[in-house]
């Protein structure tokens, strides 16, 4: 059984200066004639303008006619095949909206000589086409397409609740699934929330707050604590860790070691030994080097393909295998440039990211350098962002130590200078105090 042809439409143009071999009118139409018998496609109508420059549609008459034709709809062709591009028009916006008039109808271009069909997504069926399609004779209208006879069938499992469970559980979801909204202390943050480390599973410790009535319905002042809220580790097993700490104790005591640290006169040296410093960031440019090296040869190689597929001979009888196989060569070589670029990319954000990393870390230094005068001026937000950006966890003991001590130990997100070296953590043992520390990291 025969396939059903497509209808198409040719269309040839010569100008006065262009009646040679190759370009006349009569050997265009054989090679589109021929080219439409081997695509199985019928020809409907044939346009011609002779003697007609292709700098604009005006003076085109026959072009004009065809757009009109295809305007109108009457012979439901789903192509127009010209022999290049260069007959279809030479003024790039006259091609570009001569085009579009024609996609808003359901015709698409193929230029014979080219290897251009205007159909083609790059090769690939473009998502959604089953789910949207384009309104007739409008540009950016799209509608649903509508599926008929949905076929509908009641499961035959037994359900794992029962639909009274169901709307239940769907009512209550509604009810209690909003985003919370503070209505008191609406200027106070968690400062260390996620920060502190729960002494014993160590995980986030997260804010809360206690907050209760008087007998005469007044409230008392709200308490804030840390607490871990893990009761579930991920092996299964509970988290067992019940204290509270007290906001304001642990802040205050994070705080009083970044004091401690920044009233040395050799941390405040080192500091700016460090703000304007380079960073080494010479193989990673050169790796992109190498990676733009690569894109350059792959781009040639696409272009010269590109020049090879232009240069086939149409009347070739292995002209669509030739085709085929430059065009599966081609599609190898689009891949590999989208992976080299994806490459490059993912360099450039690493540096990108070393370089911001470099700023941030100066950004903090500069900050630490006035810690004394700035700190205490901070709002609660403020102070939860630089202490982000600058602690990366603080671990406490799991009760307070009979000398009072509770905080274990600090880690820095960049190294601060202690005593004489540099570190990025803190810790206190068990026999030390806040002014004899262990230096566990050297990071020079």
């Amino acid at each position: 059984m025969k396939s059903k042809k497509i209808k198409c439409d040719i269309y040839t143009r010569v100008s006065t200066t262009m009646q040679v071999d190759g370009y006349s009118l009569d050997a265009q139409k054989e090679k589109l004639k021929r080219y439409a018998e081997f695509q199985n496609m019928e020809i409907i109508n044939e346009y011609s303008d002779e003697g007609k420059s292709g700098k604009s549609v005006e003076g085109r008459p026959e072009f004009q006619r065809m757009l009109e034709n295809i305007e109108n709809g009457t012979d439901e062709v789903q192509f127009v095949l010209v022999f290049k591009l260069s007959r279809f028009g030479r003024n790039a916006a006259d091609v570009l909206n001569s085009l579009q008039r024609m996609q808003d109808f359901g015709v698409n271009l193929i230029c014979v000589e080219d290897g251009i069909d205007s159909s083609k997504d790059s090769g690939k069926l473009a998502y959604g086409r089953r789910k949207n399609e384009k309104v007739s004779g409008t540009r950016n209208e799209y509608r649903i397409v509508k599926q008929e006879n949905y076929m509908l069938h009641d499961g035959i499992h037994e359900g794992i609740i029962s639909e009274t469970d169901w709307e239940l559980a769907h009512q209550k979801r509604e009810k209690t699934g909003v985003k919370y909204e503070k209505t008191h202390s609406l200027d106070h943050e968690h400062i260390l929330s996620g920060i502190l480390r729960c002494p014993l599973c160590g995980s986030g410790m997260y804010g809360n707050v206690n907050r209760k009535k008087k007998k005469d319905g007044t409230l008392y002042k709200d308490y804030f604590y840390y607490a871990c809220k893990h009761r579930r580790l991920v092996d299964g097993h509970k988290c067992g860790y019940r204290k509270q700490w007290s906001e304001d104790k642990i802040n205050n005591a994070v705080e009083e070691v970044i004091r401690k640290l920044v009233q040395n006169p050799k941390f405040e040296e080192a500091i700016l030994n460090k703000i304007g410093s380079r960073i080494d960031t010479e193989e990673i440019e050169k790796e992109i080097e190498g990676l733009e090296k690569q894109h350059r040869q792959l781009t040639g190689a696409k272009a010269r393909l590109g020049q090879q597929m232009d240069s086939l001979d149409i009347m070739d009888k292995f002209y669509e295998k030739k085709y085929q196989d430059m065009e599966t060569r081609l599609y190898r070589l689009y891949d590999e440039i989208e992976g080299v670029e994806n490459s490059i990319e993912e360099v450039k954000n690493r540096l990108l990211n070393i370089q911001q990393q470099k700023i941030s870390e100066e950004n903090v230094y500069q900050f630490l350098l006035y810690f004394d005068k700035l700190y205490d001026k901070f709002t609660d937000l403020e102070k939860k962002e630089f202490l982000n950006s600058f602690v990366e966890q603080v671990g406490i003991y799991e009760q307070e130590q009979p000398d009072g001590r509770f905080l274990k130990h600090i880690k820095f997100r960049f190294p601060v200078y202690f005593g004489d070296r540099e570190t990025q953590e803190l810790c206190w043992d068990n026999e030390s105090t806040v002014e004899t520390v262990v230096l566990l990291s050297k990071n020079s």
